[in-house]
């Protein structure tokens, strides 16, 4: 049962482990802890987004595959929200508009559990743009 006891031990948090299948990579990362040890800003690098609808404009219903996609459907005055992870992309914001951009989502778009990574540039020609929990890098 979610959330029980075990052995007298409070369930505190769970960790899921996608292990690579043939033709990913297979490079090894280890991270040993001790009880109670607490450790953070390791970045494994092979993290991210599900390959597809990763980001939408909360004023459509369409879900889409990269931040400059959400943005090219944009309206002034959107927000735009993106799911957790890496993307590779350096998108260029040239309409002249206001929009957020609000990452850290989970798969859903309910809560808002992490950051999200632009692995690239970020390009603001006209426009302005609101940015929270997103990382340039």
């Amino acid at each position: 049962v979610w959330g029980g006891d075990y052995a007298e031990m409070t369930l505190e948090a769970i960790t899921v482990i996608h292990l690579a299948t043939s033709g990913e990579s297979s490079a090894t990362h280890t991270v040993t802890l001790s009880q109670g040890e607490t450790v953070t800003g390791i970045d494994f690098g092979n993290h991210g987004p599900s390959v597809t609808d990763t980001t939408k404009v909360v004023e459509g219903p369409t879900l889409h595959d990269t931040i400059q996609d959400a943005y090219n459907l944009a309206g002034d005055g959107n927000t735009i929200q993106i799911q957790i992870g890496n993307f590779p992309e350096s998108p260029t914001f040239g309409n002249s508009i206001d929009v957020n951009l609000d990452g850290g989502y989970d798969a859903d778009f309910r809560v808002r559990t992490g950051i999200t990574r632009i692995l690239g540039t970020l390009t603001i020609k006209a426009g302005s743009v609101s940015f929270d929990r997103i990382l340039i890098q």
